[in-house]
């Protein structure tokens, strides 16, 4: 869980020093991608609020799981190899970008970068936590899979951005 959680706050600088950068945040190609850069950033800092909110939830003691169930065939390839093809799912609602302003994306990902910060002491907790909750296309995954699930997430869309700048160049 120590090398997600690492990977994740790398992940999430990464964002907060591209969310500084308002000349990549405005570029886009759609032969990458249908979102820009800051639609990219924008999906990932809400997907990391849905995680964290229930992480911090379930380390708390405040929640049960949603589910007995596992990850699906696709969820166990995700989390072991890492890697999330691009183009084979649609993001949920609440995680789609809808036209957040570029400040609040830069003080969004400084909120979230304190509370993965603040998980730091809470991951042998979670690690020896069996609830679940249900990823919308991946299964059911359990609190170190979500944390795992969220740096891959973010390497996923890091490679994107970064193709997305390499086209615009």
């Amino acid at each position: 869980m120590r090398r997600s959680h690492a990977g994740l706050l790398n992940g999430i600088d990464r964002s907060i020093a591209l969310a500084g950068d308002e000349d990549a945040c405005a570029q886009r190609r759609a032969s990458v991608s249908r979102w820009s850069v800051q639609q990219q950033l924008e999906h990932l800092l809400l997907t990391d609020r849905v995680i964290l909110a229930w992480l911090h939830a379930v380390a708390k003691g405040m929640i049960a799981s949603d589910g007995l169930g596992g990850p699906t065939w696709r969820g166990h390839v995700v989390i072991g190899i890492g890697f999330i093809p691009r183009g084979k799912g649609r993001a949920p609602d609440v995680t789609r970008p809808d036209g957040m302003e570029l400040p609040t994306i830069r003080s969004g990902f400084g909120e979230v970068q304190d509370q993965v910060k603040a998980l730091a002491d809470l991951l042998p907790t979670l690690a020896a936590d069996s609830c679940t909750r249900r990823h919308p296309a991946l299964g059911y995954f359990t609190p170190p899979r979500w944390l795992r699930f969220a740096q891959v997430h973010h390497r996923h869309h890091g490679k994107i951005i970064r193709d997305i700048l390499k086209a615009t160049r």
